[in-house]
């Protein structure tokens, strides 16, 4: 027995582009070998309200019966989209350990100003239509309220459609977090940045990489794109710019996102959905509000583990070793992502991941005989 799953298709030049930027992460990015480096990711994540386990256990002799779920229809099921960025802090090698930092946690949404009074929704007992004549003011016209939005590279909308742009989140807090950490008498002092994302629409939007581009270079600091998973969309002038760190001839531009090479995709969304989902089902059997849904993203990241975060970039790190040694072949993920013995080889710390060493005893008893 077995379970089937689903593999990212990739062409031979994916499968290049997936060797070369792996080699180009192992390669420190062309760094000097002794730089101390503050490598940080980027990514948004949807958690939605109710979600059922699929390994449920009951046991009538302990008092855990079978439960069930209520909802109106699994696609009308409430989520909020997090914004997500980490960091993982190195002197000189990746696999020596460091320190994991939770740098930015944002919900996308934005406020909206309703141009009349909205009501709140009733259901005719009779017909079974929706009806919002005579029912209480849920907003009143002109009070701005929050709502989920889409994400934007540098648009912020309408007030009337408003829309959640990652320039101002750069601009206004995650750029000072960072600076913050790099600072004098900072946790990663003197550290140089590298910030790597995938290639999503709103990352590559012309005005936000434009941006970013002229801010970053004002720092000293460097933005990688991820190489890509499948088949590569067709280029316009008008859609992609270049990334903000050109790239060497041996690089190609990557145009689509490669997850298992994201230590969010890769780790710590799995992991914060999961436990997401277990707080929820503690709460009740229904679909949770829009507020608690958000108030339990805020709690699992809060308690998100430093160490769990650094495990997360070590393992990436050894899953880009993972493709330059199968030449850009994914066929290992049939049998799902690697855990790369990152837990065997490492101990946690308060503030990250330490190397354990390894002590040939034989050796040192033969030596001290010797001697």
């Amino acid at each position: 027995m077995y379970e089937k799953n689903i593999k990212p298709g990739l062409t031979a030049a994916n499968r290049v582009k997936q060797i070369t930027f792996a080699k180009h992460v192992h390669n420190k990015w062309g760094l000097d070998p002794a730089t101390k480096v503050l490598w940080i990711m980027s990514d948004e994540k949807w958690f939605h309200a109710m979600v059922p386990r699929s390994n449920a256990k009951a046991c009538e002799e302990l008092g855990i019966g079978v439960k069930s779920y209520s909802a109106h229809h699994k696609r009308h099921i409430t989520k909020v989209m997090a914004h997500c960025t980490v960091g993982y802090c190195f002197d000189e090698n990746v696999e020596d350990g460091g320190s994991g930092y939770l740098i930015g946690l944002h919900r996308c949404a934005a406020y909206k100003v309703p141009l009349r009074n909205v009501h709140f929704s009733s259901k005719d007992p009779e017909t079974g239509r929706t009806t919002f004549k005579g029912n209480p003011i849920k907003h009143h016209k002109g009070q701005p309220y929050l709502v989920d939005c889409n994400v934007t590279g540098s648009n912020p909308g309408t007030p009337t459609a408003p829309c959640f742009p990652l320039k101002g989140v750069w601009e206004h807090s995650l750029i000072p977090c960072v600076e913050a950490l790099i600072a004098v008498g900072g946790p990663c002092e003197g550290a140089q940045v590298v910030f790597q994302e995938d290639n999503a629409g709103p990352h590559i939007e012309g005005i936000y990489r434009d941006w970013m581009n002229a801010e970053f270079a004002r720092r000293n600091w460097m933005v990688e794109l991820q190489a890509p998973q499948g088949e590569s969309p067709p280029t316009s002038p008008t859609t992609l710019r270049m990334p903000i760190t050109p790239a060497p001839p041996s690089l190609p531009s990557a145009l689509t996102t490669g997850p298992y090479t994201n230590v969010l995709d890769l780790y710590l969304f799995p992991s914060m959905s999961h436990r997401h989902s277990e707080q929820l089902q503690l709460y009740n059997d229904t679909e949770a509000s829009l507020e608690k849904t958000w108030d339990t993203v805020e709690d699992v990241w809060a308690s998100s583990p430093s160490a769990e975060v650094a495990r997360s970039f070590v393992l990436a790190y050894r899953v880009m070793k993972l493709i330059i040694e199968e030449k850009g072949y994914n066929a290992w993920l049939a049998s799902g992502t690697p855990h790369c013995n990152i837990r065997q080889d490492y101990f946690d710390t308060p503030t990250g991941i330490r190397r354990k060493v390894i002590v040939d005893v034989d050796s040192i008893t033969a030596a001290a005989t010797n001697n």
